[in-house]
């Protein structure tokens, strides 16, 4: 019983039942819901500890073109917190229009070739909110050789903002730059010019006399 207890199985017993068989058969149902409910605890922790980081989890089939994601990633995309199952279809209305053909390329690339893939993309809340995602992913295969996509996406918002902020100021920056530089050059032209203008008038007066 020791040892088939540690197997973890979902056993069963055959007729005619004796007192051992029964022995055995609750045994194994007790294991079998020690084990669900630890199981549970690990996903529910695994869940907290993603949330906090902002980390959502996602699986692709590509035979039955199903996307299944986790409560975070839900929530990146806008949805509610929930772990969903979508068609591929319903999965590319969440995508910004304008990163749509990469996620498709990306996608189909992967699966071709094999390959572990990364990229940054958008998710659409609405027609004005989005959240920017990095994408990271890797192909994998059952034991019957079909294959399907897995991976996680990181919120990156803040840090494109951040970003978008640097290249803002970095232009500012350059546009005044480019202007002292300007007045700069300017005022040495205008001299420049002055000065010329001088010279000309003070070698027509000596001409003149």
């Amino acid at each position: 019983l020791s040892r088939i207890r540690a197997s973890e199985p979902y056993g069963y017993v055959l007729k005619p039942f004796t007192e051992t068989d029964i022995y055995v058969s609750v045994s194994l149902a007790l294991t079998i819901r020690d084990m669900t409910r630890r199981l549970r605890e690990k996903e529910d922790q695994l869940e907290s500890a993603l949330s906090s980081t902002k980390i959502g989890t996602w699986r692709y089939d590509p035979r039955r073109r199903v996307f299944v994601t986790d409560v975070n990633m839900c929530a990146l995309m806008g949805l509610a917190p929930a772990r969903r199952f979508m068609g591929w279809d319903e999965f590319l209305e969440y995508v910004h229009s304008g990163e749509r053909e990469l996620v498709i390329r990306e996608i189909c690339r992967a699966l071709i070739d094999q390959e572990s893939f990364e990229f940054d993309m958008r998710f659409m809340h609405d027609a004005e909110r989005s959240r920017w995602v990095r994408v990271r992913g890797i192909p994998r295969s059952e034991k019957d050789g079909s294959r399907y996509l897995t991976g996680a996406v990181f919120d990156i918002t803040e840090r494109k903002h951040l970003e978008d902020k640097v290249v803002g100021i970095r232009e500012s920056q350059r546009l005044e730059i480019g202007q002292i530089l300007h007045d700069d050059i300017g005022q040495q032209m205008t001299g420049i010019t002055l000065l010329a203008e001088s010279l000309v008038a003070h070698l027509a007066s000596k001409e003149l006399a």
